[in-house]
């Protein structure tokens, strides 16, 4: 239950550690590792919509102690950063959750609109990983930046090649003894930085986020008050870049719930999402408010689409608009409407809600606080529930805080 301290202007949510699917002082690798190692081995968590390859539990284990091991090898030092500039494939998750336990933040980066002079200039990554396609558009921006910083360059997608992904972080490895790196001479949970997620840019250049290890952990246990995460055998596509703070929460989703996570590397305009929509039958879909528009106006137009299996549709990445639910329930009358909006920059602390009267964004998840400040920093006064007319002159300041 959210309360407010009108003295201090702060809304809380109180956590309740007996509730916490994770334990909040732990390392997201290790809460990762421990949950592969106890679910059931063939249930399917991700599938290549581009490849039809489905990967079960045992295949995203392998993988991501094959990945910790060999990143192990590489000898990255504490603020050594992976910068990963691809596409959706196979491996990304594994790779990130090779990076959570070896303790190195990854930072993935938008194929499809970032620019990659100014990503790599400000990060300055160790080991840059990127697709073969790709590969000349690296070489040009690596030219320019003579970054002395890079010391692995790392490609998806030639196989055949010494520095190919498969030969250097996939190297078979003997994982039967394996033994998760301790993190804690890197510091605490909350100190530990598991992955850096660049803001949208609307507001002037991309900004970094820090995503720390309890953020995820936060995360985790905050997604298990949402509804769709509760029912068995959700299937869930996404039709974002793997830069957006979403696709980092639903890459650990379908470790921790029981869900399935559907993805695609094309660029994601109305056709492939109804043809994807139509072919995986799935059960939610998570697609930018924007998008929605065009693949209403092309499901409508053609016929030929079955969009039955929806039971839950996510709007996200901007304001959610109350005439498109109209024409969403028009068309698929059970469908549930859920918003999450402004994700990036609160580092995960709002969850999705259901609750779209007000466009309030979503609730508060347990263990954090929020005050609402003007533009000069100064608390503001009024209840966010009903702040439709002051939205635009106001803006939510999140306190990382457990309320314990």
């Amino acid at each position: 239950m959210t309360t407010y301290n009108a003295e201090s202007r702060t809304w809380s949510r109180k956590s309740d550690p007996k509730s916490d699917i994770i334990p909040s002082e732990s390392y997201i690798g290790k809460a990762v590792l421990k949950r592969l190692q106890a679910s059931d081995p063939e249930r399917i968590v991700e599938v290549n919509h581009d490849t039809d390859e489905c990967f079960s539990v045992s295949d995203v284990l392998k993988n991501t102690v094959t990945i910790a091991m060999n990143l192990n090898d590489l000898n990255l030092k504490v603020g050594d950063i992976v910068a990963l500039y691809c596409r959706h494939n196979s491996y990304i998750s594994s790779l990130a959750y090779g990076c959570y336990l070896n303790g190195t933040p990854w930072c993935p980066f938008d194929t499809m609109s970032d620019d990659l002079d100014y990503l790599l200039d400000y990060i300055m990554p160790t080991v840059l990983i990127y697709d073969e396609e790709f590969k000349p558009k690296v070489k040009e921006t690596l030219q320019r930046l003579k970054l002395s910083c890079i010391t692995h360059e790392l490609v998806f997608g030639n196989p055949s090649s010494t520095n190919s992904v498969e030969n250097v972080l996939l190297k078979k490895q003997d994982i039967s003894g394996f033994i998760p790196k301790d993190l804690s001479p890197y510091g605490s949970s909350d100190q530990v930085i598991a992955c850096i997620s660049f803001t949208s840019g609307s507001t002037g250049k991309p900004k970094a986020v820090p995503i720390k290890n309890t953020m995820f952990v936060y995360e985790i246990n905050g997604l298990a008050d949402v509804p769709l995460l509760k029912h068995p055998n959700t299937n869930i596509i996404s039709f974002s870049s793997i830069r957006w703070i979403s696709q980092l929460a639903l890459m650990l989703a379908t470790v921790f719930f029981d869900i399935r996570r559907t993805s695609t590397g094309r660029y994601p305009d109305h056709v492939l999402i109804c043809e994807t929509i139509h072919k995986r039958k799935p059960t939610a879909v998570f697609v930018s408010t924007s998008m929605y528009f065009h693949v209403l106006e092309h499901f409508e137009r053609s016929k030929e689409y079955d969009f039955s299996s929806l039971e839950y549709i996510i709007f996200g990445g901007e304001p959610f608009c109350t005439s498109l639910q109209s024409r969403f329930h028009d068309l698929i009358p059970d469908v549930r409407i859920f918003q999450g909006y402004g994700m990036t920059e609160c580092g995960g602390t709002i969850a999705l809600q259901s609750d779209l009267g007000s466009l309030n964004g979503g609730h508060l998840k347990k263990g954090f606080s929020i005050r609402i400040v003007d533009e000069n920093g100064e608390k503001v006064s009024y209840d966010i529930r009903n702040s439709s007319n002051q939205r635009n002159s106001c803006i939510s300041w999140i306190l990382k805080k457990r309320n314990m």
